[in-house]
């Protein structure tokens, strides 16, 4: 069925790119618009009112107020949102997530997400895809899967009952349901935490099927997703054929439980 949707959403992605790419042509009035509909939304916060979003008219009074900082400038009022208290960063909330950097050049960082900044993060993402769906002839591509590796959604919660978790991971979580089952991999399998376990399993359940597109925030992932595929093919083949996913690989009871409707035999592979 979603095949068949392939002419109307190709041409409301098309739509949608149009729109976006007009707005580029003048980004300065754009970009400057959303700066004061995001401070005037968010002036009664602690923050806004530390900062002095009530008397911010112009670019040089944000500039003024509200200086180019490090992150721990703001860890004090995030720190504040996580015990529960939202109203010292963000007005309209509920906070649905704080998402965790990576920390590779310090400790992992957290990034409060409301429904508001969830949604300009799939408008983002939303972009790209109308593009990449219209470069490369939408209707060819449109309803396979997508291979998308993600990191554990939810890791833990803060004393507020906050989760922390991955962003991609998350919005794959909370995706609408039609959207969800064009993925190549259940957002489960982001709480892999071991490396083979988690390449082995995103290889194992894209082989033998006809994937669109391949996405990842680092071409390492790429191609690491390479080398599972080149050193494991004859266990590999042999999961294929059988529908099966290795035993000993290290993954969470609950990952395994999940993956398991996905693993359709294929007797075209060469189990040997």
């Amino acid at each position: 069925m979603l095949r068949n949707l392939g002419r109307p959403v190709g041409w409301l992605l098309r739509r949608k790119a149009e729109r976006f790419v007009k707005k580029c042509q003048n980004p300065e009035a754009v970009q400057s618009a959303l700066l004061f509909q995001i401070i005037r939304k968010q002036t009664p916060t602690a923050f806004g009112t530390d900062h002095h979003f009530d008397s911010i008219r112009t670019i040089a009074d944000y500039r003024k107020h509200v200086p180019i900082a490090p992150y721990e400038r703001h860890a004090p009022y995030i720190e504040r949102v996580a015990k529960g208290e939202t109203n010292a960063l963000i007005a309209n909330g509920p906070v649905r997530l704080l998402a965790l950097t990576s920390g590779t050049t310090a400790a992992r960082k957290l990034i409060p997400v409301t429904d508001d900044s969830l949604n300009a993060y799939r408008e983002g993402w939303g972009m790209w895809g109308a593009r990449m769906y219209n470069d490369h002839r939408s209707r060819r591509l449109f309803g396979r899967p997508m291979v998308q590796m993600i990191g554990d959604p939810v890791e833990y919660h803060t004393s507020a009952g906050i989760p922390c978790g991955n962003m991609s991971g998350y919005t794959a979580m909370v995706q609408k349901r039609i959207v969800r089952s064009l993925y190549a991999l259940p957002y489960q399998t982001g709480k892999t935490k071991d490396p083979l376990a988690k390449y082995y399993t995103a290889v194992r359940l894209t082989i033998g099927r006809a994937c669109s597109v391949f996405m990842a925030a680092n071409p390492s992932t790429l191609v690491q997703f390479g080398r599972t595929l080149d050193s494991h093919a004859i266990s590999l083949l042999r999961d294929l054929h059988d529908g099966t996913l290795r035993a000993d690989l290290d993954l969470p009871p609950e990952v395994r439980q999940a993956v398991l409707p996905w693993l359709k035999a294929d007797k075209r592979g060469r189990g040997n």
